[in-house]
C-alpha cells in the first residue's frame, strides 16, 4: 500500500504501473541500439533543417557541426606537433622543394640515357641483359636475388620476352617520375612510383643509391599535401580535389550542416 493520499484515493491502473515500471528500467539500461539510431537520425535531420533555415554559416561552423554528425561513434587522432610541421605545414615546403629537385634529378639522368638507347627503347636487350645476370645462381656466394620468389618472376618474364615492351616502359616512367618530382606535380604519385622502382631495382640485386632514393621518396609520399606547395601542386591540388575538398567552385555532395543551438 502507497504511503502517498492521492494514490490510495485513485489507485493506477496494473497496465499504466507497469509500463511505468518498464519505462524505469529501459532509462538504467540505456538506449538500443535502434533508439540510438534514431537518436542519430534525429540530430542529422536537425542539423539539416538549421542548414536551411541559416544559410549564412562560416566554414568553421559548418565543419563543426558536419564533424559532429560524421564522427558520431569515433574519435579524431590528430598527429603530434612534429609530425604537423614536417608534413602539414608549408613552412616546411622549401626542404621538401631541395628533397624533391635532388630525387627527381637522380631519376632524370639514367631516364634520358635509357630513351636515346634503343637496347632499351627498341629491343630491350639491356633490360634483358640485366635481368639475365639477376637471376643468375652462383655456384659460390650469395645469388643477386635473395627472394625465391622474385627470382621465379624475373624468370617468367625473361620466358614471355616481356623485356621487349618492359624497356620502354621503364625507361619513360624513369622519365615521367622525374618530371613531376622537379615540377612538383602530383609529388605524392611520383614519389609513390619512384619508390616502387627503387624496391624492384633493390630486389632484383642493384643497391647503388637505391635504398638512399627509396628513403626519400617515402618522405615524399608521407609529406604529400606540402612536398609540392613550391611547384605546380599549389594549384592542380585546388583544382581537381583533394580527398577533404571538393574542386574549385564545386559544393560537396552532401549538405552543409549547422550545430544544433542549445
Amino acid at each position: 500500500m502507497s504511503d502517498n493520499p492521492v494514490e490510495r484515493q485513485y489507485p493506477v491502473p496494473a497496465d499504466q504501473a507497469e509500463g511505468e515500471r518498464n519505462d524505469e528500467t529501459s532509462s538504467k539500461v540505456g538506449p538500443t541500439p535502434g533508439q540510438a539510431e534514431g537518436d542519430r537520425r534525429t540530430v542529422e535531420e536537425s542539423l539539416r533543417n538549421q542548414a536551411n533555415q541559416n544559410p549564412r554559416l562560416t566554414p568553421a561552423e559548418v565543419d563543426l557541426a558536419d564533424a559532429r554528425v560524421r564522427t558520431f561513434e569515433g574519435r579524431i587522432i590528430h598527429n603530434p606537433p612534429l609530425a604537423r610541421l614536417l608534413f602539414d605545414d608549408t613552412r616546411f615546403s622549401p626542404v621538401w622543394l631541395v628533397l624533391r629537385v635532388l630525387v627527381g634529378w637522380a631519376w632524370l639522368e639514367p631516364a634520358l640515357r635509357k630513351l636515346g638507347d634503343p637496347a632499351w627503347m627498341s629491343t630491350g636487350a639491356a633490360l634483358r641483359g640485366f635481368w639475365e645476370n639477376a637471376v643468375q645462381i652462383p655456384a659460390s656466394g650469395r645469388p643477386p636475388i635473395a627472394a625465391d620468389w622474385y627470382r621465379s618472376f624475373i624468370q617468367s618474364l625473361l620466358d614471355a620476352r616481356a623485356y621487349t615492351w618492359f624497356g620502354p616502359l621503364v625507361a619513360i616512367g624513369e622519365f615521367l617520375v622525374a618530371v613531376a618530382l622537379i615540377l612538383g606535380a602530383f609529388t605524392g604519385i611520383a614519389a609513390f612510383m619512384g619508390a616502387f622502382m627503387n624496391w624492384n631495382y633493390i630486389m632484383a640485386g642493384s643497391a647503388s643509391t637505391n635504398g638512399l632514393l627509396l628513403v626519400g621518396a617515402i618522405l615524399l609520399v608521407l609529406a604529400w599535401k606540402t612536398a609540392g606547395w613550391i611547384g605546380l601542386d599549389r594549384y592542380l591540388l585546388p583544382l581537381l580535389g583533394t580527398p577533404w575538398q571538393p574542386p574549385s567552385g564545386e559544393m560537396p555532395p552532401r549538405k552543409r550542416l549547422s550545430a544544433p543551438s542549445p
